[in-house]
């Protein structure tokens, strides 16, 4: 599990559309379709004006 102090959230984009802000000690759990998806992670606030960090995930339908 990520630690990211106190104070800050991460934002989370799939495909380019904000689905969540996850702060300490919550998490992300809905499904999502069966295909192709970018997965994009950013600091909030951002005050460092730091990257977000992106990855392409293939969910195959069945999956977990």
């Amino acid at each position: 599990m990520a630690n990211f102090g106190w104070n800050l959230a991460a934002k989370l984009k799939i495909d380019g559309q904000t689905v969540a802000n996850i702060v300490q000690g919550r998490r992300y759990d809905r499904r999502i379709p069966a295909e192709r998806h970018v997965l994009t992670v950013s600091v909030v606030p951002n005050i460092l004006l730091s990257q977000p960090t992106s990855i392409t995930l293939k969910v195959r339908l069945g999956g977990t």
